[in-house]
């Protein structure tokens, strides 16, 4: 009797359970074991994270261009260098190893550095003259020469500021003897005789436009695919019953100079303004920005001992270190900006948040250094916010 009512009692309590399972799915929620009933899963963070990636390609591509245009301008440069050169008036002997068409520019003595083609008033000497002989050391016709025609190539490098005065076509490689007399104005001091340079303007001018054309167009994009993101993920902590802002819940209006609790610190953390970092070291002599290293850095090193990660540093005093005397030396400035751009993305991992882009920020570091601070103390920040809805 007992036996049959326990199993009685089995059936009937499973029937409960699966109608109390079927008015559940019916109402369209699922209740998960240890989650308050009515919680759905929260929407996807807009714009996509693979904008960071198109930033990334973008501004991969312009240090790219950027390095290929330097590259150029130090080939131009080299070439200009390697000029044959005689003194005017004068003459001197030659060699052209290949046939081909030959450039004789007129120098005088210049400063470094720049390149132009175009009119022939922009050019360093408007109005000169000279008689110009160009004949094979073993004998033969002479060469002729014609005054150049066209936008004048000119530039200033090596001490030397030139621009193209007359062109040639050597049929047979040798030796040739090059003269010059009545060579008017007398700032003219030598003529020097090479390959065009027109080739060598051109591309690196358009690579380096290009360059620096892609670099602020994927600052602009990752710059602001991050504000978005970070605006869009604000505007769910409410529906996330998240955090707490003056000791009550902590949301999209906190204000800057919120401190956050680190368990296990003395010392709390505290939520910055980015823009303190960046234009606050301009007013201070660079003394803020000495504090401000110290103080992110001892905040990581305690939330890394809170967490049982020792990514985040242990000391520092070493950084202010680094960045101060060791600045003087260059490397160790760099070395610990280089670790203190790491601990803070690791802080990010830690707290589930997503990281600092490294791109961005080498770029913003190499072009404008004050962005680079307001970045990383905005990657800072969402570590916080993050910990203090944690600890709401």
């Amino acid at each position: 009797m007992l036996n049959r009512l326990d199993w009685r009692i089995n059936i009937s309590a499973a029937s409960s359970v699966m109608h109390a399972a079927a008015r559940r799915r019916t109402a369209g929620t699922m209740i998960i074991q240890g989650e308050p009933a009515g919680v759905a899963a929260s929407p996807p963070v807009r714009p996509s994270r693979r904008w960071y990636r198109v930033a990334g390609g973008i501004l991969a591509g312009a240090v790219i261009c950027i390095a290929f245009a330097l590259a150029g301008f130090f080939s131009l440069t080299r070439q200009i260098e390697d000029f044959q050169r005689v003194s005017v008036p004068g003459q001197a002997e030659v060699t052209f190893a290949r046939p081909g068409r030959y450039v004789l520019y007129i120098e005088g003595p210049g400063h470094c550095c720049s390149f132009s083609v175009g009119s022939g008033d922009s050019a360093p000497f408007s109005n000169w003259s000279m008689n110009v002989g160009l004949q094979p050391v073993n004998g033969g016709p002479p060469v002729a020469i014609s005054s150049s025609r066209g936008a004048i190539e000119s530039y200033g490098v090596a001490g030397h500021q030139g621009q193209s005065a007359m062109s040639f076509t050597i049929g047979q490689p040798g030796r040739y003897v090059l003269a010059a007399s009545e060579v008017t104005p007398a700032s003219i001091v030598d003529v020097a005789v090479g390959r065009g340079i027109r080739g060598g303007v051109f591309v690196p001018v358009v690579l380096g436009l290009a360059g620096l054309f892609a670099l602020v167009a994927g600052l602009v994009i990752g710059l602001v695919t991050a504000f978005r993101r970070r605006r869009a993920r604000r505007r769910l902590l409410p529906a996330a019953g998240g955090g707490w802002h003056n000791g009550g819940s902590y949301g999209e209006g906190e204000a800057m100079g919120q401190v956050v609790p680190i368990p296990g610190a003395e010392k709390p953390a505290k939520i910055r303004s980015p823009f303190a970092p960046a234009l606050l070291p301009f007013i201070t002599f660079a003394i803020y920005l000495f504090f401000w290293w110290y103080f992110i850095n001892r905040e990581m090193a305690d939330y890394g001992k809170a967490e049982g990660s020792g990514k985040l540093g242990d000391s520092p005093g070493k950084s202010v270190l680094a960045i101060t005397l060791g600045a003087l030396i260059i490397v160790p400035a760099i070395i610990s900006t280089i670790n203190t751009f790491k601990r803070v993305q690791e802080a990010q991992r830690l707290a589930g948040q997503e990281q600092l882009n490294g791109w961005i920020g080498l770029i913003l570091y190499l072009v404008i250094s004050p962005a680079f601070y307001a970045y990383l103390q905005s990657g800072l920040n969402e570590v916080w916010r993050a910990e203090a809805g944690r600890i709401a």
